[in-house]
């Protein structure tokens, strides 16, 4: 006789469970997302540190707003529009300087150290909005409709953003090579 695996718990399940005060349903979660948060969140704001302090800050407002969550709905795209809001929130607070992040942070082996920061400079000169839907696109893999659910407007709009910004990137990059 042999054991079916017990197949690990969904997000809704997990939030409704953190939502009840269990804390092994909210370490599930954080292990779960932890490190996706962190890529997005170290190329959204350009900062280690910053990037740190902006997941912690989501987890805990995950935890805290636990009860705020619609089962039916897809847990995941709730769980990263309150990391995106605080990457948003960190980076507004920061405008005015000027970010280039560290090479090594998210890079996927690009060609050299200077295309590296020729890029991260680049995207730290996109609009928050639009850097933020680039990078759910291009780094976190995740669709149209996941990205329009997360960020709350229409997948038409995440299209236009995501063109945008391939737009702007290239005229950036061609222009920081000048």
């Amino acid at each position: 006789m042999s054991v079916a695996p017990v197949a690990a718990p969904d997000d809704g399940s997990l939030l409704r469970a953190v939502a009840s005060g269990d804390p092994q349903a909210f370490a599930v979660l954080v292990e779960r997302y932890q490190a996706s948060f962190f890529r997005l969140a170290a190329r959204t704001v350009g900062d280690e540190r910053e990037a740190q302090d902006c997941v912690q800050l989501a987890f805990f407002r995950i935890f805290r707003k636990a009860r705020d969550y619609r089962p039916g709905l897809p847990a995941a795209p709730w769980l990263y529009r309150i990391l995106t809001n605080a990457c948003v929130d960190a980076w507004r607070r920061r405008r005015h300087e000027v970010l280039v992040a560290e090479p090594h942070v998210g890079a996927t082996r690009p060609a050299d150290a200077a295309t590296r920061i020729d890029l991260a400079a680049a995207l730290a000169r996109l609009p928050t909005q639009t850097r933020v839907v680039l990078l759910l696109h291009a780094m976190e893999g995740l669709s149209n409709a996941e990205i329009a659910a997360i960020r709350g407007v229409s997948v038409n709009t995440v299209k236009t953003q995501i063109a945008r910004a391939r737009k702007q990137l290239r005229a950036l990059l061609g222009e920081e090579r000048r």
